[in-house]
């Protein structure tokens, strides 16, 4: 009978155990799932809350895009530098939109120089004569914006007033039509320290520079391509490379004389490096303004493209 009683005791013992192991469990399931819940609903809150003040920020650096686009446009924001707005001058860009910052990183204008540009060269351009080129040729200065010509006071390329391009590529985007129009290419290099008269001297050009794209022009020895011609679907002649002097300047010139449709180009270019690197074209088309807008430690930020022209 004491055996029983024993074993039935310890029996009694071991369920309140499981028992006891069973609601720690459960407990713990319970409390996995709150906090699993409780974390979901703070990222939910945090984001609503974030969205709310970056809905403030993406208007203020909006506003901020419209007025870059006015000032550029009508040129009223001539600033010291073309990088940053000169705080001095009365019409330089907003600091702050209500509550919002738009100051601490102030508004940069960029010049674009992606490395890989493309384009479109517009249909029937047609030159009037054997000296010009058509009125709606496309045309791409390659320079170097921090010394566009000749300075005494510096050194290497600037000193030259060189470009610091090494080579640029040209390449005939095929649309898949069956066309057969041809992209006229030139490509223009000339020394920056040359005088232009008509004295027929060895440092001085008789005409403006790129300016008669007749090869046979008289002392003007600045076309490194004359009208080389580029043609869809023909992988040996679709790209055309052409090294550069980076002590020069140069010039490139596309058109088409094709009146059914335009063509697309695409541009690569590259500096004078080594190795050498994509550099790109610069004020090409458009320039960038870059904008930075914080409201309660969120930031926004919007690139608003202007056109040059």
């Amino acid at each position: 009978m004491n055996a029983q009683r024993q074993r039935r005791k310890q029996l009694k013992t071991n369920q309140r155990g499981i028992t006891l192991l069973l609601g720690i469990l459960v407990l713990s399931a319970i409390l996995a799932i709150s906090f699993s819940l409780a974390t979901v609903v703070f990222v939910e809150v945090r984001s609503s809350g974030d969205l709310l003040r970056t809905e403030t920020s993406y208007y203020a650096a909006t506003a901020v895009g419209e007025e870059a686009l006015w000032k550029l446009k009508r040129k009223v924001n001539q600033g010291t530098s073309v990088n940053q707005c000169d705080p001095s001058l009365v019409n330089c860009y907003s600091s702050t939109v209500g509550t919002v910052d738009v100051g601490s990183t102030p508004p940069a204008e960029n010049i674009l120089t992606d490395p890989v540009q493309q384009d479109i060269v517009p249909a029937n351009g047609i030159p009037p004569d054997a000296h010009t080129f058509p009125a709606n040729a496309k045309y791409y200065v390659l320079y170097n914006p921090a010394c566009p010509t000749a300075n005494p006071s510096s050194t290497g390329t600037c000193q030259q007033g060189g470009s610091g391009y090494s080579s640029i590529t040209v390449t005939y985007l095929s649309t898949g039509n069956l066309s057969t129009d041809a992209l006229h290419m030139y490509v223009c290099q000339f020394n920056p320290t040359y005088l232009i008269n008509s004295s027929g001297a060895a440092d001085t050009y008789s005409t403006q520079p790129c300016s008669d794209r007749s090869p046979t022009a008289p002392n003007d020895n600045y076309w490194l391509v004359s009208d080389q011609q580029l043609f869809p679907n023909n992988p040996a002649n679709m790209t055309f490379t052409v090294p550069l002097d980076h002590n020069q300047q140069q010039e490139l010139v596309l058109y088409d004389t094709s009146i059914y449709s335009s063509i697309y180009v695409q541009m690569e270019s590259f500096d004078d490096s080594f190795p050498v690197q994509p550099k790109g074209i610069p004020y090409y088309e458009e320039r960038a303004v870059d904008i930075n807008a914080k409201n309660f430690g969120v930031t926004r930020k919007l690139r608003v493209y202007v056109p040059n022209n």
